[in-house]
């Protein structure tokens, strides 16, 4: 989930997905899973 951009994505155990993401602007981005649980920071330049 990155609420910011209004994407929420549904991933498949051992399994590649691509989640294509148009930011319009430069700046950092929290992600997280439907949980909260495992997080991390998208960084646009």
């Amino acid at each position: 989930m990155i609420p910011e951009l209004g994407i929420k994505a549904q991933l498949a155990p051992l399994a590649e997905t691509i989640v294509e993401v148009q930011p319009t602007t430069a700046g950092e981005y929290e992600f997280s899973c439907g949980m909260g649980m495992l997080k991390g920071t998208l960084v646009v330049e």
